[in-house]
Parts: structure tokens; sequence; C-alpha cells
């Protein structure tokens, strides 16, 4: 146990959703110096700048390429089912397969190593999975406080947060929204209107303690600004559909 806890550990603390991902390659790393003018050795480097790196032995198989990007989509998939319905986040199962979860997601990490180059696509999906799974993760001692205090105000700080979880659910294995889902645009307009009601309730938010009112306002900058950049796209969308009806 004290090793999957190990492991839960470390990929959470690779993640920092405000700043580069930065990451140690095993020793045995066969990647040579960025090749990218002025930027560091492998060494710290982040996974946009391992994009750089020049291979000293062999060239990638491709295979191995296309291997990892489908195993980064299934662990991805895996991921949102703990999203139930795209609605609410299963803080429970996701738990009791958390260890799991983390060791699979260290495997794929390593996997990328292997193949020594990657692509950028691959590069956004891996910072993409452990931003996914370090909120999930980091949200379960949150919500399992919020749903059970018995403080007035406590339901509505665990919507905000079960709410960010979600938002994450409508944006493919990349981080980009996922417009390709049938009812994106349904599911975040039906988000924006749970984020107005849950902006509204001015009474109950006033009455919190200060710890729960400061917690329940950044969850909500956080959630307003995933809405905002899920509801660009389907303004964009809405634009490029007028002009090409003139």
């Amino acid at each position: 146990m004290w090793a999957y806890a190990t492991i839960l550990a470390l990929i959470i603390a690779l993640a920092d959703a405000r700043s580069p991902i930065r990451i140690t390659p095993p020793h045995d790393f066969a990647g040579g110096l960025i090749e990218c003018t002025g930027a560091p050795t492998h060494k710290n480097a982040t996974f946009e700048e391992l994009l750089c790196l020049k291979p000293t032995i062999s060239k990638p198989n491709p295979e191995s390429i296309l291997d990892v990007q489908r195993t980064i989509e299934q662990y991805f998939l895996r991921l949102k089912l703990y999203i139930l319905f795209e609605n609410r986040f299963d803080a429970h199962d996701f738990e009791l397969d958390g260890f799991m979860l983390a060791k699979e997601l260290s495997s794929i990490i390593d996997l990328t190593y292997i193949v020594r180059r990657i692509s950028p696509k691959v590069a956004r999906q891996i910072t993409f999975m452990i931003e996914f799974f370090r909120t999930m993760s980091t949200a379960i001692d949150a919500l399992r406080f919020y749903k059970s205090a018995r403080i007035q105000g406590h339901q509505i700080v665990w919507s905000v947060y079960d709410l960010n979880i979600v938002l994450l659910a409508l944006r493919d294995s990349q981080g980009r929204p996922d417009v390709k889902n049938v009812n994106f645009e349904e599911n975040v307009r039906l988000k924006m209107l749970v984020l107005d009601e849950l902006k509204q309730r001015q009474k109950i938010i006033l009455s919190l303690p200060f710890g729960m009112r400061l917690t329940y306002e950044f969850q909500l900058q956080r959630a307003e600004m995933s809405l905002c950049e899920l509801s660009e796209i389907l303004t964009q969308q809405d634009v490029r559909s007028e002009i090409a009806g003139y």
C-alpha cells in the first residue's frame, strides 16, 4: 500500500494547474540534449520542451508512438467513466480505484520515455491527463466533507466543486473543448444554467464561514473561466454558420 501511495503522491506532485509540468527522465533515458536554442537539457524539460529532443540511438518506432496514443485515449475514457452521465463526479468509486489509476498513469509517462520522441498531441494529452487525475484526486476529501458537513451552505460549496470536475469531462483528451461530442452544446448550456443558479444564491453565500466562502469563490471563478472557454467555441461556431449562410 505504501508503494501505491507513493505513486499517487508523485503523480499529483507532477502537476500544477498554473505552471508547466516538469519531469525528470529515467537515468537510462535515450534522448539527447534539446536542440532548441537556449533551451535547458532534458533533465528538467517540460513535455512541450521534450518535443525538441533529438534521439541519440535510433528513430522512434511509429507503431510505438501509436501505442502511446491509443493507451492515453483509453486511459482518458476510463477517467471519464467516473463522471456519471456527464453530470456528477463519482468520487467514491474513483477513490476505490485511485491507486490502480495512479499506477497506470505512471506507466504511461514511463512509456513516453521509452518511445523517446513524442508528438505535440501526445504532449498535450499527457499534460491534460495529469491535470485531470490530479483534480479528481485532490477533490475527494473536500467533496466528502462538504457533502456531509452540517453547516449552512455546505451543499452549495459541494456543488461548485463537483461542477469543476464535470467540466473537465467536456474536453477531449488534449484538454480542448470536445466539440465532436454530439451532446457538447447541450451540456455546456446546462452547466451555464447550473452556474447561474449557484451565483444567485447570495443569501447563503454571504452567510458562509470565511474558509468556506473563500473556497466557494475560488471554485466559482474556476468554473466561470472554464465555461467561458467552452462557450466561446459555441459562439465561434455560430459565427461561422452565419457567414456560411450568406
